[in-house]
């Protein structure tokens, strides 16, 4: 049974990854598709495996040199398991405390232990694939800067091998404290959305200031060593590597292993009554109020919005753009001094500064994508908003106002933020606020249009359509290239020869033209296509 219940992780694991459903279209996906993913997995872990070596890389010399390799070991710990605890706990929280299909699987005469261990060995799994795109660098750089010895590779694998199993245990334990907060309140989807926010935001505060801990780490090594070695558990997991010592080495297994059997204990006598709770939500009081008509494009937009709150993976996905753009703004106004002096060295001035806004503000356009799997979503559901009395234009246009509402007022208020800092002339203040809003409702049409074209409804999960499908790497392809390839000619090639407020102009009313023939399409083509869905 326990391999019965392994296979079908591994198979939804498999249709997660390379878009697999049960329609006839999955049947004819190329390998060329599937290498093309492949190549795209391994580009991603070869960035964070370089980012990681460069981090490494400044700290192994120092650190020998000093004395202090027990600390080198105990950062990488740290690091590791930092990586494994923000990259899974939301998994957790999903595939142990909210699954789908837990109600069904334990209706059946099946333990629930060996539910819970054939869960737990998938996070395990992911565990083990963000270490290691940790403990590669790290034990690289150790054996170019330092003479590294077989009896600390062999601990080095046992650290390896222990480190996700006290990840694990962590990760449960704050997945159920966000499944409790997220249960009890009225929309959850947006706490969960606060939560993951909340973890990115640190990641990146984090990472934009990694060069300074970098630096603080190799000159105040000694402080750091003193009171990191205070607490012997940190202590022995970098010493039982660094001076192999089986004892220490024992004592960290055994420090790593405790909390997950009995984390792993608890979820098993307790794994009916947490999996089947109903925990409700905020209660609302009735209030009595006069019923309202509202128009059909303000229903159909309103469907729309609904359809995104209700999913954390679309709104993290195909919005947190949004949240950039209104980020951009505010550090626009906080750091103007330090942005005109950057203009300042690189001799961006007048017009110029000008252009690289509007480039730079379009190009934080390219990470909002709510259209480009907007069709896709309507899945099994289709049928529904077909069946109604309603012209295709509008069901599209809906799609189109959701891109456009959210991001236009964002975009808006960061053109206002550079005009604040580089106080421009009005011909240049006209396209600072023009071009990027023609640039928002292109990059909708353009997200819609690709969607239309190869758009997907047998998906067994959300996130394949809108993380893993055609449409929206077509959709993010184009619409990077209609920001860089124009920016690159300007700044490379014509930037001597054209005035810059010309160049800007003619940018502008193309992407005016380029919005009007592709709304032409979607109203007219696009409808069509639409229809002949089934």
């Amino acid at each position: 049974m326990f391999k019965a219940l392994l296979k079908t992780r591994l198979a939804a694991i498999g249709a997660f990854l390379f878009l697999r459903g049960g329609g006839q279209q999955n049947k004819k996906s190329s390998k060329l598709k599937l290498v093309g993913f492949a190549v795209l997995m391994l580009y991603a872990c070869f960035a964070f495996m370089m980012m990681f070596a460069m981090y490494f890389q400044q700290l192994a010399e120092p650190f020998f040199q000093a004395g202090y390799g027990w600390l080198y070991f105990t950062l990488f710990a740290m690091t590791a398991f930092a990586l494994m605890f923000i990259g899974s706990v939301f998994t957790v929280k999903s595939q142990l405390y909210e699954a789908k299909d837990n109600e069904l699987l334990l209706s059946l005469p099946i333990p629930p232990r060996l539910i819970l261990g054939s869960r737990m060995i998938m996070i395990m799994i992911l565990n083990f694939v963000f270490e290691l795109l940790v403990a590669i660098p790290a034990y690289v750089m150790w054996v170019r800067a330092v003479p590294a010895t077989s009896s600390q590779l062999l601990s080095f694998v046992v650290l390896i091998l222990a480190l996700p199993f006290l990840s694990v245990a962590i990760s449960g334990v704050f997945g159920w404290l966000i499944a409790l907060s997220t249960g009890r309140v009225r929309n959850k989807s947006l706490m969960t959305v606060l939560f993951s926010v909340i973890f990115l935001g640190l990641y990146f505060v984090f990472f934009s200031q990694a060069n300074v801990y970098i630096q603080k780490l190799v000159m105040n090594g000694k402080e750091i060593a003193g009171s990191l070695s205070s607490f012997a558990p940190l202590f022995w997991i970098g010493n039982s590597v660094a001076e192999p010592n089986v004892l220490q080495l024992v004592l960290s297994v055994l420090i790593m292993l405790l909390p997950f059997v009995l984390m792993y204990y608890l979820l098993t006598v307790t794994f009916i009554r947490v999996a089947t709770a109903k925990r409700g939500a905020a209660k609302v009081k009735y209030e009595e109020k006069a019923m309202h008509s509202s128009s059909l494009s303000s229903a159909l937009f309103r469907r729309e919005m609904k359809h995104l709150l209700s999913s954390p993976v679309y709104i993290l996905n195909a919005g947190l753009g949004v949240i950039f753009i209104i980020g951009a703004a505010i550090a626009l106004v906080i750091k103007k001094d330090t942005i005109l002096a950057l203009a300042e060295q690189m001799n961006f001035g007048g017009s110029t500064a000008s252009a690289a806004a509007v480039f730079a503000l379009c190009l934080l356009c390219t990470t909002v994508l709510f259209t480009a799997p907007s069709v896709s979503l309507e899945g099994k559901s289709l049928w529904i908003v077909k069946s109604l009395p309603i012209a295709t234009k509008d069901v599209l246009n809906a799609k189109l106002h959701l891109h456009i509402y959210l991001t236009a007022p964002a975009i808006f208020l960061a053109a206002a933020a550079a005009i604040y800092v580089i106080v421009p002339s009005i011909l240049d203040v006209a396209i600072l606020l023009l071009a990027p809003v023609f640039y928002v409702m292109l990059s909708a049409n353009i997200g819609l249009i690709c969607n239309l074209k190869s758009p997907r409804f047998d998906w067994i999960n959300e996130t394949q359509v809108i993380k893993q499908s055609m449409s929206v790497l077509m959709a993010m392809f184009l619409t990077s290239l209609i920001v860089i390839v124009p920016g690159v000619l300007y700044f490379v090639a014509f930037g001597s020869m054209v005035s810059t407020t010309i160049f800007m102009v003619a940018y502008t009313l193309l992407l005016f033209i380029g919005w009007f023939i592709s709304q032409k399409w979607i109203s007219t083509r696009g409808a069509e296509i639409f229809d002949g869905f089934n």
